[in-house]
């Protein structure tokens, strides 16, 4: 947990201090940064003035303003420097990488992303109205709960092909939700699930999945119609584009995709949490923690972000055991359960791991003291500063 004042948060209960105007609006929320949040407008813009009391010394800036900026005007406005720097959570388009290296007023940086896209699978639904996480209160879907049916999923979905055709192959598949930065990552032991039409087709054959009419989709185990409803945000132009390709690649082993309207993020994320209920397939993109490799912040059976409602028993023996002292302070001890637990995940497959896009920023060569870490361009930034 993050160090809270005492002197603004005593007399405000700890189920109201995600809500309260102390921890969301401008002009109220404090720290220790190197800025201060003055203004802002939802969604649009936030307005950062300069803490001249910052403990490391006072900003050279007078103020950071950020934009919410569609991807398809972002390059042009960098371009006529309306704006400095193009950074999370997006950045600038792989497409756009020999344009942007060309122009001899900007500077490019690329590095492999602390995050990954994913395909979620629907395993279970929470039931609807159920604020709690109480995996005995979650009701089976059915059309994913068959695990040969998530794997046939995985095997159908080609994802090299997805990175060299919408991201020019500036981007790598994971093969586990922990990040390829950290120690415990796992690239031998998971199954990797190669693209395989041949394979999909056995696996969905070997689960009952058959085309019983000749429509060249496949029915359900008991001969009726099964189709599988395929959900996405907008907000990221290669998520968007990939969703209609996706939708062609599991058609073409039977899988009938029903691909819905994209909602805006904010509205998609808050239906992915409370009303998912006829969900099967959601595409969502996670930036990792940085600080450590344990994934149950996003995938244990009562983590708030576990929106495939996964819950093995044996992966959560799995967890439990990697974070339980003494043991648990041997890092070989540590990266052996993580490892287990990475095979686990590949086996069950609550989600497919689409691709981790190497971050692609960019900024005017005017700003100074710019020095990225492995996992974000913020570092450092009382130090930044401009030239006219």
């Amino acid at each position: 947990m993050s160090i809270i004042p005492e002197h603004i948060f005593k007399n405000i209960a700890i189920k109201d201090m995600p809500a309260a105007p102390e921890s969301r609006d401008a002009g109220k929320v404090i720290g220790t940064g190197p800025f201060t949040l003055a203004e802002m407008v939802e969604g649009e813009q936030y307005v950062l003035k300069k803490n001249k009391d910052y403990w490391k010394g006072e900003p050279y800036l007078d103020g950071v303003t950020w934009k919410i900026v569609d991807q398809a005007v972002i390059l042009g406005l960098l371009e006529k420097g309306e704006i400095d720097f193009v950074s999370d959570p997006n950045g600038f388009q792989a497409a756009d990488y020999d344009t942007v290296a060309g122009n001899e007023n900007l500077n490019i940086i690329e590095q492999p992303d602390f995050g990954y896209q994913i395909m979620g699978m629907m395993i279970n639904h929470r039931a609807k109205g159920d604020d709690t996480l109480d995996p005995s209160k979650w009701t089976e879907n059915k059309n994913l709960s068959n695990q040969k049916v998530r794997q046939a999923v995985a095997y159908a979905v080609d994802r090299e092909g997805i990175i060299k055709g919408l991201l020019y192959g500036r981007a790598s598949i994971p093969v586990s939700p922990i990040a390829s930065q950290f120690w415990a990552y796992d690239d031998k032991n998971p199954e990797k699930y190669k693209f395989s039409t041949k394979k999909a087709e056995q696996l969905l054959d070997e689960a009952g999945y058959k085309d019983v009419d000749g429509d060249k989709f496949r029915e359900d185990p008991d001969g009726k119609k099964w189709v599988l409803h395929l959900n996405y945000p907008t907000g990221n132009q290669i998520r968007e584009r990939s969703a209609p390709i996706i939708k062609e690649m599991l058609e073409k082993v039977g899988i009938k995709i029903d691909m819905r309207q994209p909602k805006e993020a904010a509205a998609y994320y808050d239906d992915l949490e409370k009303n998912s209920q006829d969900w099967d397939l959601y595409l969502a993109g996670w930036s990792l923690d940085s600080t450590d490799p344990d994934p149950g912040g996003l995938w244990s059976a009562k983590a708030a972000y576990n929106y495939s409602r996964w819950n093995n028993p044996d992966a959560e023996k799995i967890l439990a055991e990697a974070s339980e002292p003494p043991k648990a302070f041997e890092q070989d001890f540590r990266k052996q359960k993580l490892s287990e637990w990475q095979v686990q995940f590949a086996k069950d497959l609550p989600a497919l791991l689409l691709y981790s896009p190497n971050s692609l920023w960019a900024y005017n060569k005017r700003i100074k003291g710019i020095d990225v870490l492995p996992y974000t361009f913020i570092n450092e930034p009382h130090l930044w500063n401009v030239t006219k």
